[in-house]
């Protein structure tokens, strides 16, 4: 008798989240970039084709018959009748959720006046590094879930840069993480218009991880609108970038970009 394993409880966290936004039409990050954004059809037959089949395909190739106890008779019951209609608080989904802090009960070693389930289980796993965090749009609409143990379904801009000469921008702070919400995430510079850069270096000495102030830089060589360029530190650890003390060298006039905190992966294709 064994906890699911961390890869399969994320494949079951995704799955719902991905069917959650698609029933919903929410825009989800693309696999191929997590910026740029999806737009799923909105509907219950669209989310119940992509996700219910495959949910259940993946609890009962589990082999520990244990987890199959626990979480297989509701993902059965669920796409043997996929909800139509009605809203994300149907039954069916209601169970599943439940199946899922019934199993994480079993396996964790929190006290009993800390207990919550799948929360303390992910927290558990949290603890000391962000091991495994549910996408945005599961805690949204299946809910239950502490901000450290969930991450932002979509870029969240920290700051914004406009590029007035070779070593001079303007920048400009836009807000922190909401951490009620999201845990820490990684921060990525986004292209947002680019007239021609070789090789700008953007340096921000304020940036806030694990709640003290970091020195970060970024190399942007690439010119390609909307293009993520990872910082020098890429730990998923990250919540503002305050522009006290931030400096450009090889910066082209015209260009901007964003500073942002990118989800931790995407959904869609879950």
């Amino acid at each position: 008798m064994a906890q699911i394993s961390n890869a399969n409880l994320q494949s079951v966290l995704d799955k719902m989240a991905r069917w959650a936004a698609e029933t919903n039409g929410d825009p989800l990050a693309s696999n191929l970039s997590v910026y740029a954004l999806t737009s799923p059809n909105a509907g219950f037959a669209v989310a119940n084709t992509d996700v219910l089949a495959a949910l259940q395909t993946l609890i009962t190739g589990l082999t520990d018959p244990y987890q199959k106890a626990d979480l297989l008779p509701p993902v059965v019951a669920l796409n043997s009748g996929p909800p139509a209609l009605g809203s994300l608080g149907h039954a069916f989904w209601a169970a599943v959720r439940a199946a899922l802090d019934v199993h994480a009960l079993r396996y964790n070693n929190l006290a009993a006046a800390d207990r919550s389930g799948l929360d303390a289980l992910l927290r558990v796993l949290n603890a000391s590094a962000p091991t495994l965090r549910a996408h945005g749009k599961f805690a949204q609409y299946f809910g239950n879930l502490s901000p450290g143990n969930v991450f932002t379904p979509l870029c969240f801009t920290l700051a914004t840069v406009t590029v007035t000469g070779a070593t001079s921008a303007n920048f400009v702070h836009v807000t922190a993480l909401d951490t009620e919400l999201y845990a820490a995430g990684q921060i990525k510079v986004l292209n947002t218009k680019t007239e021609g850069l070789t090789s700008t270096v953007l340096t921000f000495p304020n940036a806030v991880k694990s709640g003290a102030a970091h020195s970060i830089t970024a190399t942007i060589t690439t010119t390609t609108n909307q293009y993520l360029t990872a910082f020098d530190d890429v730990e998923l650890l990250f919540t503002d970038c305050p522009v006290t003390g931030a400096t450009i060298t090889g910066g082209v006039s015209g260009d901007t970009f964003s500073i942002v905190i990118v989800p931790d992966r995407t959904v869609n294709g879950a």
